[in-house]
């Protein structure tokens, strides 16, 4: 059935792609001087006929911790979308949070757990309203990233991160790429590129509850995003393009054991 519901839909997008690219071709047409040649007209087919293929697949769109726009985001990619923290909050009955399903997050500064259903069905234990959370769908039926952590469930009270983070939109100009070269970050006036980027509240500070035996320092780790770029200082093959750069990822805690003297 979701196969069916994606081709359909993919059908009626080309559908209205073919009629947009006709009727701009024939209101060329009408102009003496911006009338196509049967071999340009047939090119503006071919071009237009990817333009769904080629903004669905953008990178600008899909990824989450990037934001392509003149102004910095309000919004915390972490949290949840409004309307899904409502939908969560009126739609718990039958659903209990799993202790076996706690586990840490892949970024700093999420405390995420789990929610599993209940194992009764929601007609039979739940009430005839219960329904799970509905999740935003990504690309191919994936699962768009969404802190998963119920607002309205606290935090442990004795619970502290390691090394304290800060997150914040930011325009990162220089950086280097996935070979270690460095590149410029395109940051264009009308469409600047904002990252949402994850950096050590007080770098170089000692870790939170590490033991006595051990020297501990919080220090930033990177990670890659897609960002579009070119390489610095480069001449002749200077084209931006594409490609993944090193952003500030989270930060972690290093650990060296203390070096006691001998008596």
């Amino acid at each position: 059935m979701e196969r069916r519901r994606r081709a359909l839909t993919i059908l009626l997008a080309l559908l209205a792609e073919s009629a947009y690219t006709d009727e701009l071709i024939r209101d060329l047409g009408d102009s003496p001087v911006l009338r196509l040649s049967e071999s340009q007209a047939e090119f503006l087919r071919q071009r237009l006929a990817r333009l769904y293929e080629h903004v669905r697949r953008h990178p600008a769109l899909h990824q989450r911790y990037l934001w392509v726009g003149r102004d910095k985001p309000p919004v915390n990619p972490d949290e949840p979308p409004v309307h899904y923290q409502a939908e969560s909050l009126q739609s718990t009955v039958g659903y209990e949070p799993a202790a076996s399903s706690v586990g840490p997050s892949k970024r700093a500064g999420e405390g995420a757990s789990r929610v599993q259903r209940d194992s009764r069905s929601p007609r039979e234990g739940g009430g005839a309203g219960a329904v799970p959370p509905r999740v935003p769908q990504g690309e191919r039926g994936s699962v768009r990233g969404v802190k998963r952590t119920p607002p309205h469930t606290p935090l442990a009270p004795l619970s502290e991160e390691i090394c304290r983070t800060s997150t914040a939109w930011e325009r990162i100009n220089q950086t280097v790429d996935s070979f270690g070269n460095a590149v410029e970050v395109v940051q264009d006036e009308a469409f600047p590129q904002w990252v949402f980027s994850y950096r050590c509240a007080s770098q170089g500070s000692r870790c939170v509850g590490i033991d006595s035996l051990y020297d501990s320092e919080c220090t930033e780790r990177s990670g890659f995003m897609i960002l579009y770029h070119r390489k610095s200082g480069a001449e002749g093959d200077n084209q931006p393009s594409w490609g993944a750069v090193e952003v500030p990822h989270h930060c972690t805690c290093k650990i060296t054991p203390k070096v006691i003297a001998e008596a």
